[in-house]
């Protein structure tokens, strides 16, 4: 006997806010009544796929539509690639969890702010000065940005906000720079366009060293157009982050009042999650084989 889509997701209970709800209707076209039979829908090609195991909780499922606008190819696409890119690249995705990466959150790497920036988008800063690449390559970097991002759009009003990246660029030297080859930007690009179920609404860049225009020549080519129309480039000019923030919600450093990493709660949370991370490894491809 089939069952209908509400009675599969019959404990799903929408967490959130009445004003996201309503920006979920008009920007991403979700509609209450429908919501269900969309994950629903969406499920079952997952199920679909030959070789794939894919995560079948309404969270997960609804998390890579609102990515998409509800749009069933488009979200089934970026979930593919999600799933395609946990085998290919087992040094980014392979027994990803949050102790993992204790080292670059105890360096400072990464902060969430407490408080949602003026168009509601949680705010993530990469400080990344504070990344010893001599005992932390690159591709940990990537590993921490999709764990903590992850640990973000968990959020449901985030997941419609979406997020805002501040990239700290103080203290970055040609030490850094070095591991900035082409096929690493290339991929990094990858993950936060077209493989995590994320709304990427802003990128600011702060602190830009002066050989910063020979990064950015690296990374151009993979930015896509979309992207490219949200990056800030404003170098010491922290204080036109207030354009998008308080002053009160930004750290001292970056030009408001907060003291930096005040948000110690948000840390002890993620880093709580080890076993959450854990059994979400377990889903994915079977194989190389079948990701093709």
């Amino acid at each position: 006997m089939s069952v209908s889509a509400n009675e599969e997701f019959s404990h799903y209970v929408c967490r959130m806010c009445p004003e996201a709800l309503q920006r979920a209707r008009q920007e991403l076209h979700e509609d209450p009544d429908t919501r269900l039979l969309e994950a629903s829908t969406f499920k079952q090609r997952l199920q679909k796929v030959p070789g794939l195991n894919p995560r079948k909780d309404i969270r997960f499922l609804l998390l890579f539509l609102r990515a998409r606008k509800f749009d069933q190819e488009r979200a089934y696409q970026l979930a593919l690639n999600y799933f395609k890119v946990k085998v290919d690249r087992p040094d980014i995705f392979g027994d990803l969890t949050p102790s993992k990466v204790k080292g670059l959150m105890d360096a400072g790497v990464f902060e969430v702010l407490d408080k949602r920036d003026m168009f509601d988008c949680k705010v993530l800063i990469i400080r990344l000065g504070k990344w010893d690449p001599n005992h932390h390559p690159m591709l940990e970097l990537f590993r921490g940005i999709v764990l903590v991002t992850t640990k973000m759009v968990e959020d449901e009003d985030t997941q419609v906000y979406g997020l805002a990246l501040i990239i700290d660029m103080a203290d970055v030297t040609l030490r850094h720079a070095r591991e900035v080859t082409p096929s690493l930007a290339r991929m990094g690009m990858q993950l936060m366009q077209d493989v995590a179920p994320i709304r990427l609404k802003r990128l600011s860049f702060v602190h830009e060293p002066i050989f910063f225009d020979l990064l950015f020549t690296v990374m151009k080519p993979f930015i896509k157009n979309k992207l490219m129309g949200r990056i800030n480039l404003l170098g010491k000019k922290t204080e036109k982050l207030q354009l998008y923030s308080d002053p009160d919600s930004l750290p001292e450093d970056l030009g408001g009042n907060m003291k930096p990493f005040s948000n110690q709660a948000w840390n002890d949370s993620f880093m709580a999650s080890e076993t959450q991370f854990f059994e979400d490894n377990a889903f994915g491809f079977e194989d190389k084989k079948s990701s093709k």
